[in-house]
């Protein structure tokens, strides 16, 4: 179970530098712009479920039933694992627009 949690955690990591790198050889895009896009939609697909920012909701039974209200989300909605990489990303997000910001001063 580690061993799959770490190479996980390093794919989130890596992947969006390995194609901010690749932007950079080909296209001459900014290797932090590239890469903070990348972690940007990282942290979109970690949101957790039926949050207010989620894109998960179930239209099929929102039509058959228009009054249906999702279930509030609990903060037991995300494990700690998931928390875990949740905040990764968003710290990495961060800092990669921060070192973008610095750069240009």
């Amino acid at each position: 179970m580690t061993k799959r949690v770490g190479i996980e955690i390093i794919l989130l990591i890596g992947s969006p530098l390995v194609i901010a790198e690749l932007l950079l050889l080909f296209f001459q895009f900014p290797f932090l712009v590239s890469s903070a896009v990348g972690y940007f939609i990282l942290v979109l697909f970690h949101l957790p479920a039926n949050s207010p920012l989620s894109a998960s909701a179930d239209f099929e039974t929102k039509k058959v039933n228009p009054h249906f209200k999702a279930s509030l989300p609990t903060a037991s909605s995300m494990k700690r694992l998931d928390m875990l990489k949740f905040m990764l990303l968003i710290l990495l997000l961060i800092g990669c627009l921060y070192l973008y910001v610095e750069k240009i001063r």
